[in-house]
């Protein structure tokens, strides 16, 4: 269901000829978000309404006796049952909190490669290990290109763009390597960050769009909060580009 309303949104801005912005974005994340809840309690009878309370970050407490979901700065503590919708399980303990932090790329039925044309680094023989949402124009960027490249027999990454950082110059610099076939080209683009060969090729006005508006809509479904965001295929999570790909890859 999340694919279908992220695309169905998608293209709806598309339509109008507008990048999405952050209220198109929160827009598609409650539908999602709340459709979920609502299946969730069902089995309680009608709902009533829903009112938004003012929460920030949530932490959830052990004692000795009780678990607690506490608001960040101390006004609401829940008393009950917290459950995590997307993984469809109870938290009742540290240990099943930690996990909340990890939620594998396989729950999210997202297919990178063909919604987002993501671009495939190292050996596409090998599963995904890692999706790398990234700006093209950014140096970290070319620092994690570099990096996973350096190993790139035992490494298959792919990157989605989000071009957030460099403003217009990084939109273009998204769509050319999204329009074009040649992977060598688009893999030297990022490493120069050097786009006008490739972005002298795409004279599409429509090439590209969907993908970028789709990438920006996972901003909130990741929480992405900085640029490259790595996600590895267990779900941990990271933001920079690693002084090792491999090593990153490889710890628990």
């Amino acid at each position: 269901m999340l694919k279908r309303l992220l695309l169905a949104t998608t293209l709806a801005v598309t339509a109008a000829g507008v990048l999405a912005d952050e209220s198109d974005e929160v827009t598609m994340l409650d539908t999602v978000q709340r459709e979920d809840v609502k299946r969730m309690l069902e089995n309680s009878g009608e709902i009533k309404g829903i009112v938004e309370l003012n929460v920030g970050k949530l932490f959830f407490v052990e004692t000795e006796k009780k678990y607690y979901a506490v608001s960040e700065n101390g006004r609401f503590i829940f008393d009950g049952e917290v459950i995590d919708v997307w993984n469809k399980r109870y938290i009742r303990d540290l240990d099943s909190a930690t996990k909340t932090n990890r939620v594998p790329l396989a729950n999210y039925n997202v297919d990178f490669k063909n919604d987002f044309k993501a671009i495939s680094i190292g050996n596409d023989q090998l599963p995904v290990q890692a999706v790398a949402f990234v700006d093209p124009t950014s140096e970290h960027t070319s620092s994690l290109v570099e990096r996973a490249l350096a190993n790139e027999k035992e490494t298959h990454i792919q990157l989605v763009m989000m071009p957030l950082l460099g403003g217009h110059d990084a939109i273009d610099a998204a769509r050319a390597l999204l329009c074009t076939d040649d992977h060598d080209l688009k893999l030297e683009s990022l490493l120069s960050r050097n786009f006008t060969d490739i972005t002298t090729a795409n004279d599409s006005e429509t090439c590209g769009v969907q993908e970028v508006q789709l990438a920006n809509a996972m901003r909130g479904v990741f929480t992405i909060n900085g640029l490259p965001y790595l996600i590895r295929d267990d779900g941990l999570t990271l933001r920079g580009a690693p002084e090792s790909v491999e090593e990153w890859l490889e710890q628990p």
